[in-house]
């Protein structure tokens, strides 16, 4: 999740009893391995099933609903919207 959409926010990690057993104070990871992946994007095209334009806008709705604050989910109505 961290790699996919950026660290968790050390508020949101101060409101989980042990977080300091897995995160920093800025909220990386303590004890994960560096390794590269690939943009969303990519892989959404890696089979060639997703043409580069819809990638970036499936790409885009899936980190709405990947969204780390529970409470910043967008609601049903609004990913209806979505593009």
């Amino acid at each position: 999740m961290s790699q996919m959409n950026g660290p968790f926010p050390p508020d949101f990690l101060k409101q989980c009893l042990r977080w300091k057993d897995y995160f920093t104070d800025d909220g990386a990871l303590l004890r994960a391995s560096s390794f590269e992946l690939p943009l969303l994007e990519e892989l959404l095209q890696t089979h060639g099933t997703i043409q580069e334009v819809d990638a970036i806008a499936t790409a885009a709705f899936m980190r709405k609903c990947m969204t780390i604050k529970p409470y910043k989910h967008p609601v049903q109505s609004e990913l209806l919207q979505d593009e």
